[in-house]
């Protein structure tokens, strides 16, 4: 069902969540010959939902990371997925620094021109650093 280019975390996800829609672990990929795993169409035996990669695994990512979301929100720390740049699902996870449903990768955001400070994902396409993009807007509004 998973090619050995498929990202460990997307395989993980999708066996331990199963289908978004009816819970059911008989999913599988339409194409079994298909080898990319961000071009995907998944269908489930159950219920008999199907949908491409991207739609699937913006239900699933969340789901498969609600516990560790819910801690991390409760300890006021870092919660371990976000919204991706490029496809805007939250599907980006910091632990692999990718996005499961787009394949994205962060491998470096590029450094703010001010301070030299490497920017978050947050930051991404920019070129200041939240900080400096700060000051710049307040003295926009002098």
């Amino acid at each position: 069902m998973f090619g050995k280019l498929w990202p460990p975390l997307l395989k993980e996800a999708i066996e331990s969540v199963g289908c978004p829609e009816c819970g059911s672990p008989l999913v599988r990929q339409v194409d079994s010959d298909n080898k990319n795993a961000f071009v995907a169409e998944w269908e489930c035996a159950s219920c008999g939902n199907k949908e491409d990669a991207q739609d699937w695994v913006a239900k699933v990512i969340p789901e498969h990371y609600a516990a560790e979301s819910f801690i991390a929100a409760k300890e006021g720390s870092g919660d371990p997925i976000d919204n991706c740049p490029e496809c805007g699902e939250g599907t980006f996870v910091y632990e692999v620094s990718q996005c499961l449903a787009c394949g994205f990768e962060l491998k470096d955001s590029g450094e703010c021109a001010v301070c030299g400070e490497s920017l978050s994902l947050e930051e991404y396409g920019e070129n200041l650093c939240s900080y400096h993009r700060h000051v710049m807007e307040k003295e926009w509004d002098r």
